[in-house]
């Protein structure tokens, strides 16, 4: 009689307990042997959900709805925990903003520090991903793009690796066909920051996971990231399971600008100088920017963790340009701005 081998049954069930853990469907309550925030997850973090329905295009919710006149004690209940500084928060709709709030002061360390008000300027970290997609809408309605293009069109060097998800000695290695649609998305199956440090102590911490410094990692520059598309395979095959990717819109932002730059003579050489012509000046967003000035500076709210400024290389910010000297600061920007560009 024989016995079936275990090692390709213990790699089954490791598969099918990762896959339910990461969807949500059961999660790992592991100890931490460090201090979090209390209520976070470290998990939920790191997941990415499929798109919610446009539930409220047609029907914007009114500034009488019972969650917004609620909305005020929430926040405000929730501040007073003293885990946030300050805090900009507002709802808007395509009728305008329904609820707009601010909370706390400017600068966590300083005595007599201004309050936090609607034109207070934030380091927006993720947020410059809407400000990427809106700028590479604008270049494909003049024509400059088009969201299936391949990237590959406009970076050469960009090859991801697609043999990680098919056994088959007949499966290429790399390919160029990903699109700038699903970097766009989240739907291209590239990891969410490669290249990756090593998670050594998981499932018990996620200590090494996330973006560069925090996982212990320097900046990425352009050729870091794209060796490391070409040599890590793809977790899921693109258009399969939405996984979010700092990585891929590095590259897209990549792709945006060279193909504008494609597009034709005298155009801008950077993302910041695109973006400032394109979405900054026509709406007039005179809160949104790339670099501390004296101009602006009394308006940047600084925490009192981890103040200190960090110039983020191209291919770690939406704000990403093929040989951009010096680095490109992170997005700055304001709640009034939002208001115009959203």
């Amino acid at each position: 009689m024989e016995y079936p081998r275990l090692g390709p049954i213990l790699v089954a069930l490791a598969s099918l307990a990762l896959g339910a853990h990461y969807s949500g469907f059961w999660s790992i309550q592991a100890r931490r042997p460090y201090r979090v925030f209390d209520g976070e997850d470290e998990t939920e973090r790191f997941n990415c959900r499929p798109f919610l329905p446009k539930l409220f295009i047609g029907t914007p919710p009114r500034t009488d709805h019972p969650l917004i006149q609620n909305a005020s004690d929430h926040f405000r209940d929730h501040f007073t925990k003293g885990d946030i500084d300050s805090l900009s928060v507002a709802v808007v709709t395509p009728s305008g903003a329904i609820f707009e709030e601010n909370f706390g002061v400017m600068r966590g360390n300083e005595t007599g520090s201004p309050l936090t008000h609607s034109h207070s300027m934030y380091c927006i970290a993720s947020t410059a991903k809407l400000f990427l997609a809106l700028e590479g809408l604008i270049l494909s309605e003049k024509g400059a793009l088009s969201w299936h293009d391949p990237v590959a069109k406009y970076l050469p060097r960009f090859r991801p690796r697609v043999d990680g998800f098919v056994s088959s000695d007949a499966t290429p290695k790399s390919s160029s066909h990903m699109t700038l649609l699903q970097l766009g998305t989240h739907l291209s199956g590239l990891g969410r920051d490669w290249p990756s440090a090593n998670v050594a102590e998981w499932p018990k911490n996620m200590m090494g996971g996330g973006p560069p410094p925090t996982n212990g990692l320097p900046f990425r520059s352009n050729e870091a990231l794209l060796k490391s598309i070409a040599e890590t395979r793809l977790p899921p095959p693109p258009l399969k399971y939405p996984s979010y990717s700092n990585a891929g819109t590095g590259a897209l932002g990549l792709a945006v600008v060279a193909a504008n730059q494609a597009y034709g003579p005298g155009q801008p050489k950077t993302y910041a100088e695109l973006v400032q012509r394109d979405i900054f000046n026509p709406l007039k967003l005179n809160g949104s920017h790339f670099l501390a000035t004296e101009a602006n500076k009394h308006l940047i709210v600084v925490p009192s963790l981890g103040p200190e400024d960090q110039d983020l290389l191209d291919a770690m910010n939406p704000a990403a340009v093929p040989g951009a000297a010096p680095p490109v600061p992170e997005q700055e920007s304001n709640s009034w701005d939002h208001f115009k560009t959203y």
